[in-house]
């Protein structure tokens, strides 16, 4: 697996624009937000978001991952899930 240093916001979208990934591991870095973006990886299994203390929520495309299995969200702000995800 590949180690990433730094991300900026701009580079997460074009990462969440990518149709091919099936798993996507962002943590304990300082993401604010997931661009709405994510909903159009439509192969992508696993989503973990751990230790992300400053994400507070998730976009309503996340309900557009048909293929997602697993959803991580442990040491996360999130208040409550999107309605799209339940």
């Amino acid at each position: 697996m590949m180690t990433l240093q730094y991300l900026s916001h701009e580079q997460c979208e074009k990462v969440c624009q990518s149709e091919k990934l099936a798993e996507l591991h962002f943590l304990g870095c300082k993401l604010r937000r997931l661009p709405n973006e994510i909903g159009k990886m439509k192969t992508l299994t696993k989503l973990r978001l751990d230790g992300l203390a400053w994400l507070s929520c998730l976009p309503e495309e996340m309900g557009q991952l048909s293929n997602l299995k697993e959803l991580s969200i442990y040491s996360c702000d999130i208040e409550r899930l999107p309605k799209s995800l339940k």
